[in-house]
């Protein structure tokens, strides 16, 4: 069998640049800061969360957002968090791909804020 085959597809791999840019750990991390909004604002439509990028980018900015489930919000804010600690761990050069650090970054979606006991979830 050839790797197409085992693919089930196909792609014109003369179309495929031969050398990839790369950038310097520094550039990633400033443009995932940049971005950061709109990463949060994706994850939370890819789970159902109803804010708006705007609503996101001004909680992200301290404000608080009315006419929201509480634990939307918080949702909200634990993406950033968790995605607060991938730069982190990136920044710092303590970032591994494993399942260790998945678990980490998952753990912290999920983690309830402290003092919102079963409001939030």
């Amino acid at each position: 069998m050839t790797l197409f085959d085992d693919l089930g597809f196909s792609w014109n791999r003369s179309v495929v640049p031969a050398v990839v840019p790369t950038h310097s750990v520094e550039r990633a991390c400033y443009r995932f800061h940049r971005m950061l909004a709109e990463y949060v604002w994706d994850a939370g439509v890819l789970e159902g969360n109803p804010f708006t990028f705007q609503e996101v980018k001004t909680l992200l900015d301290g404000v608080t957002v009315g006419g929201h489930k509480l634990s939307d919000h918080e949702q909200i804010i634990r993406l950033a968090d968790s995605s607060k600690y991938l730069l982190a761990l990136v920044k710092d050069g303590r970032f591994e791909l494993n399942k260790f650090t998945f678990c980490e970054l998952n753990a912290r979606c999920q983690r309830r804020r402290a003092g919102m006991g079963a409001l939030s979830g």
